[in-house]
């Protein structure tokens, strides 16, 4: 894990990690180590698939004819709503006319907006598509234009709770706009909620009576914590697919896919519980720090101060010092 620091690091925050935790420096371009997409700790720790990862899958969802995904915004209300449910048909681009909602790539998210016109661009087709809640929805000109390759299909219905909902354009009734505006302070009293109960529990952690308290309770815990090994399938810059590798015994897993992979986790969990994860870049041959350099250390609020840190570097240079 020794490198010489040839080239200067110029990401300050990485620099402040792997001066803590490693003599090395993210400092390659071929990895990009500042990219967001090192930092998706929902996959790593949670194991949520990213909506753009359905591109991946794209032939079988075609074979498949449907799948169903949730929203996770308002701006398709009162259409759709935030946790509703989605039946999204894959179909050619071609079959999709104006007024469907198409779901649709842009940039690093998955958006489900409504086809207001359909152009010419280049010799290639390309449609239009505009929120239904915007203000001047009919105007194309300040549309979102969107490639035929970037589509995934057409929302066919809509489920909120046990009721099935069409997806043609409507007003918002005085019911809609009450259960908005509810779910809208409703939002902002989790986010503050949540907020001040961090800032709490930070100030909590600094008090010596939580460490002692915090020692007795990690010795009860260390003995069912385990910990996973992710692997990316392939690499790219939108979509991140693990493989799942549980390390119980060490001397039976094939550690070969790790020196290929540019970037690999290792999480720790408390049974099925995930504390922390550390992650980590292989660089090329070529780079003149040619190594492996941490990334990224993360150890969850309510777990910090306890001693969890130092357990998951400790089993994470077992593995390095045996397999790799």
């Amino acid at each position: 894990m020794n490198s010489k620091n040839s080239v200067p690091c110029r990401d300050n925050d990485l620099k402040k990690l792997c001066s803590e935790y490693s003599d090395t420096l993210p400092c390659c371009d071929a990895v990009a180590p500042g990219n967001n997409r090192f930092r998706d700790r929902g996959k790593i720790l949670w194991g949520k698939s990213d909506c753009l990862d359905l591109f991946e899958f794209k032939e079988e969802l075609l074979k498949a004819e449907h799948f169903r995904f949730k929203t996770v915004s308002w701006c398709m209300f009162p259409v759709l709503k935030k946790g509703d449910i989605l039946k999204v048909k894959t179909t050619c681009p071609e079959d999709i006319k104006i007024g469907d909602i198409p779901t649709y790539r842009k940039g690093d998210k998955l958006y489900a907006h409504r086809i207001v016109d359909k152009q010419i661009i280049d010799g290639k087709q390309v449609i239009i598509t505009r929120p239904d809640s915007s203000r001047d929805f009919g105007n194309s000109k300040n549309g979102e234009k969107v490639s035929e390759e970037d589509i995934l299909g057409k929302i066919e219905e809509v489920k909120r709770g046990r009721k099935i909902f069409s997806t043609k354009r409507r007003k918002a009734t005085n019911r809609d706009k009450f259960l908005y505006k509810k779910a809208v302070i409703s939002f902002r009293l989790a986010a503050s909620f949540k907020k001040n109960l961090e800032t709490i529990l930070i100030k909590f952690q600094t008090f010596s009576f939580y460490k002692i308290i915090g020692k007795k309770l990690a010795t009860r815990i260390t003995p069912n914590l385990n910990f996973e090994l992710l692997i990316p399938f392939s690499y790219n810059k939108l979509n991140q697919l693990y493989n799942h590798i549980p390390l119980k015994d060490d001397k039976k897993i094939d550690f070969s896919k790790v020196k290929e992979a540019k970037i690999f986790h290792l999480v720790m969990k408390f049974k099925n519980t995930p504390m922390g994860c550390v992650s980590f870049l292989n660089r090329p041959e070529k780079c003149p720090c040619k190594d492996l350099c941490i990334s990224d250390f993360y150890i969850r609020l309510r777990y910090r101060k306890l001693g969890f840190d130092s357990i998951l570097l400790k089993r994470l240079k077992e593995i390095l010092k045996i397999n790799v």
